[in-house]
């Protein structure tokens, strides 16, 4: 959380997209990749950040991790997708528990931080615009499921950036 004015705590929460083609393979463990991280003003959840409150949270962004929830696909034929942060309940002989679906992947690199800059993207409505903080060179594990690595590896047709 982060101080500020009137000592009241402001907690927010970042949710980083994959730039589909950005990925660059270092090694078979790791590539290289430029995410989205968030997009100021009114947000889908019904939240609103302003682009000073962001760019004045830039210096916390070096080595947070990066977390997505991977969807297999839901049958023949389909691909699997990134989805929002979440998680399941089960419900089975042994009771109700919760899982938590999203997995850590990758963390963003020094050089990332260093060079975060506004990008005007264009939603998948084909209408709405929006400035995203851009950053280029994250840290992204290929572990995982082969479609997961193939997303990463920018062969799959992906709706997710």
């Amino acid at each position: 959380m982060k101080e500020i004015e009137g000592n009241k705590n402001l907690k927010y929460r970042v949710r980083f997209k994959i730039e589909q083609g950005s990925v660059r393979e270092l090694n078979p463990q790791f590539s290289l990749c430029d995410v989205l991280v968030c997009y100021h003003g009114d947000n889908r959840n019904r939240s609103s950040i302003s682009k000073e409150v962001i760019d004045n949270a830039l210096y916390s962004l070096y080595g947070v991790p990066i977390v997505g929830e991977w969807f297999e696909p839901a049958g023949e034929g389909s691909e699997g997708d990134w989805g929002a942060h979440g998680g399941r309940l089960i419900l089975d002989d042994k009771g109700i528990r919760y899982e938590e679906t999203t997995k850590p992947f990758g963390f963003v690199t020094e050089e990332a931080h260093k060079n975060a800059a506004w990008v005007e993207i264009l939603e998948k409505d084909g209408h709405t615009k929006r400035e995203y903080l851009s950053c280029r060179g994250a840290y992204c594990g290929r572990h995982g499921t082969r479609r997961r690595r193939a997303y990463l590896s920018g062969t799959t047709g992906s709706r997710w950036r």
